[in-house]
């Protein structure tokens, strides 16, 4: 997932107890989780983000420049579904169809 510098706002999905990267193209110097009981983010680099599901639910991330000010926020949805691999798997079945896959309703632990 990529937060373009001409945006303020993304939404990432991942998927429990594994890692997805988001890529950040405006410089920050400080990241806040809403929640850390839900996910854990590590900066691998400035412009790169690992993000860990770490339980059901969801949360956010805001990133802020040097001076403090919000320069994004990110919504995270930490989900049982694999979501990525869902869509990747539907659009191999369906390669001339726009696939969107995402949570519908609140998201559990099964």
């Amino acid at each position: 997932t990529v937060v373009p510098a001409n945006s303020t706002t993304a939404n990432l999905y991942v998927t429990l107890d594994k890692g997805s990267l988001l890529r950040v193209e405006r410089p920050f110097h400080r990241i806040s989780v809403g929640t850390r009981e839900v996910a854990d983010v590590m900066s691998l680099s400035n412009g790169l983000i690992y993000v860990l599901g770490k339980k059901a639910g969801s949360t956010n991330l805001i990133f802020r420049d040097k001076t403090g000010n919000v320069i994004a926020v990110v919504d995270v949805v930490v989900t049982n579904i694999d979501i990525s691999g869902l869509t990747s798997r539907l659009r191999a079945l369906m390669p001339n169809e726009n696939i969107s896959v995402a949570p519908l309703g609140p998201v559990s632990r099964a």
